[in-house]
């Protein structure tokens, strides 16, 4: 593992879009979380509750999984250069397998998502410390394990986003393909037609790891459970994605 990190660190060091993304990443948690009191307003509700200890943790993850997505298209760019510039046949001819250079940017997508869970832990520590001082509503890291499902929730989504940029190879298409089916064609078919088995949609899924603290009927504001079976759902589908993603490439002649 350590050995594919490196190979990817070096194409990574001086990529610039490499930083672009994760700096963006960073910068919109922060951004976001701290003015979350102010961007979300719901009638008369105290808001300030986001920046109480133990439920910091619960609303940065939360806000984090709004910009996951910022680090799916990262990968999908890093996934998609190494067809445009023909590194994966460089790798073949340089001693790699097919499926060591799939499990470098597995073992990426795992980096960046613990990088990711990590940003939006330290982003609720300091954002809570600053805004509501050391106040508590219970013990500290009480609800920590929120920081763990934004991480499993952004692997999971780089996972199909991997699976899709196999598939399809072009950087923009695998894009679009991606967000189409998160964004459009996913809530689409499940607000339509199949609301009953929306929650478990294979990207919708992972949206719900961390549950909206938002409810619209009736308005209310406060920490929402999830669903045993979405937790499940989300947990099995990176899985089938990656045996899918080993699938294809092992017998794809790209």
């Amino acid at each position: 593992m350590k050995r594919l990190l490196q190979i990817e660190w070096l194409k990574l060091a001086s990529y610039r879009t490499f930083y672009v993304f994760t700096i963006a990443y960073a910068l919109l948690i922060l951004g976001v979380y701290y003015g979350f009191d102010k961007l979300i307003t719901i009638g008369i509700l105290d808001l300030s509750v986001v920046y109480k200890f133990p439920k910091v943790w619960y609303y940065a993850a939360y806000v984090g999984t709004w910009f996951a997505p910022v680090l799916c298209l990262l990968i999908i760019n890093l996934v998609a250069n190494e067809f445009s510039f023909k590194t994966l046949r460089q790798h073949i001819i340089d001693g790699l397998t097919r499926e060591q250079v799939l499990y470098a940017k597995l073992f990426l997508a795992a980096v960046l998502s613990i990088a990711g869970g990590l940003v939006a832990g330290l982003t609720g520590l300091i954002v809570g410390l600053i805004k509501s001082g050391a106040g508590t509503d219970g013990a500290i890291f009480q609800n920590i394990d929120y920081l763990l499902r934004l991480i499993w929730m952004t692997f999971g989504l780089q996972t199909a986003a991997i699976l899709i940029t196999l598939l399809v190879k072009r950087s923009a298409l695998s894009i679009l393909v991606f967000l189409g089916f998160m964004w459009i064609i996913e809530p689409l078919i499940g607000n339509i037609w199949l609301k009953d088995l929306y929650p478990y949609f294979p990207l919708n899924t992972f949206d719900n790891i961390v549950a909206s603290p938002i409810s619209i009927d009736p308005p209310s504001f406060g920490m929402h459970s999830t669903p045993i079976g979405v937790m499940i759902a989300a947990i099995i589908y990176p899985f089938i994605y990656i045996a899918a993603s080993i699938y294809i490439i092992k017998k794809k002649d790209y």
